[in-house]
């Protein structure tokens, strides 16, 4: 009995992934000889393509691990993790969890907080757009209603509190042309990713100013934030951070 539409491409999937044709053999038209080296060179094209997809989205990380190295590693994850969605730009999401598994890296695990630093690049390029909040809009509100002003993250922002230096790793790797100045990468360092206009941004923040913003995300009034700010560091500055995320776009609106 043939094979309805769906139950072919499910079966094309899974021969392609497995490298077995069998589930399809009566579907690929074509002397039977000729069936396995064409078949082969249609799934050597596929990983090809899945190997460039995630050589772009981790474009430091590759340059770090080489690209012999890394596209062993990426066909890898391709067989194991096959795309669920039909984009390509959506494909690579637990690459760095992937790479976290595989004994040769053991001895770089900052290079896992790289990969993951870079995936948090490609959710903020491809988040929704929204306007940014400017500080004249907070002049507006008369400063007894501050305390209880809950203020509203842009889609595009991402945290990463990484154990290690993940923010001056991928500045280093992507940047350096020579030598450079000592750093040490198994410091740890908190990152903040956006995109409020055209481009992607991302800058290190302190423990405090990630602690205000993950209160803020979660839901918290400026009050609340305020407290959890000064509770990962004492000496949190709450003017001077509110001001430079202003300046980098990091908020759309407020709620009072």
């Amino acid at each position: 009995m043939p094979l309805d539409l769906a139950e072919l491409q499910g079966s094309f999937r899974e021969a392609l992934f497995t490298g077995s044709i069998d589930a399809v053999d009566g579907a690929l038209i074509g002397r039977a000889e000729s069936l396995a080296p064409r078949f082969a060179i249609y799934r050597n094209n596929v990983f090809g393509s899945l190997v460039q997809a995630l050589a772009a989205a981790y474009p430091v990380t590759c340059r770090v691990l080489g690209m012999p190295f890394f596209r062993g590693v990426a066909r890898a994850y391709a067989r194991a993790f096959p795309p669920e969605r039909p984009e390509l730009s959506a494909y690579g999401a637990g690459f760095a969890e992937h790479l976290a598994g595989l004994s040769p890296l053991a001895a770089i695990p900052q290079l896992v907080e790289l990969a993951r630093l870079e995936w948090l690049m490609i959710e903020a390029y491809f988040a929704a757009d929204a306007p940014v909040l400017a500080l004249d809009d907070l002049r507006a509100v008369p400063p007894a209603l501050y305390p209880g002003l809950r203020l509203l993250l842009h889609p595009s922002v991402r945290l990463l509190a990484s154990p290690f230096a993940a923010g001056s790793f991928w500045r280093i790797a992507r940047e350096a042309e020579g030598a450079v100045e000592p750093i040490d990468l198994r410091r740890p360092q908190c990152v903040i990713v956006l995109r409020p206009y055209a481009e992607v941004v991302q800058t290190t923040i302190s423990q405090g100013d990630h602690a205000l913003l993950g209160a803020i995300e979660a839901g918290a009034d400026l009050t609340e934030a305020a407290r959890a700010a000064t509770g990962a560091e004492p000496n949190h500055d709450l003017q001077a951070g509110l001001g430079r995320f202003l300046a980098l776009g990091v908020f759309s609106g407020f709620d009072i």
